[in-house]
């Protein structure tokens, strides 16, 4: 695996935030994350990991876990309710798949809350 040095995960961050701004990659994450992947010759999973975890407590599938608890719902009602599978949102819940920005914004709908109040969590 390709080592990346430190400003070129801040790069790929600013390029990431920049690129999902854009109206032409709206609702296309995978696109973008394909194209810095491409441009850091390293794996999507890779640029993933960069974009999506600051931490482990930061981490989306934590966030949305704690959402759905706090509200004690099971991932097959929450599923249901956005027309999705539970192992979608079993995956995504354990960062082994990220939701696209369309099934994440459903999903914060249903729990009452925006993007960025979501982004804002612990």
């Amino acid at each position: 695996m390709i080592e990346l040095k430190k400003y070129e995960i801040k790069e790929i961050k600013l390029t990431y935030k920049m690129a999902s701004l854009n109206p032409k990659y709206k609702d296309n994450d995978n696109l973008i994350i394909q194209i810095l992947a491409d441009e850091y010759n390293v794996s999507t999973d890779r640029i993933k990991k960069i974009i999506y975890r600051n931490n482990e407590k930061g981490t989306i599938g934590s966030k949305l876990r704690a959402l759905r608890k706090k509200r004690h719902l099971t991932q097959q009602e929450v599923s249901n309710a956005i027309g999705i599978s539970s192992s979608t949102l079993g995956g995504w819940e354990l960062n082994k798949s990220f939701p696209r920005r369309k099934n994440l914004e459903k999903l914060l709908e249903f729990y009452g809350i925006t993007v960025e109040e979501f982004k804002r969590q612990p």
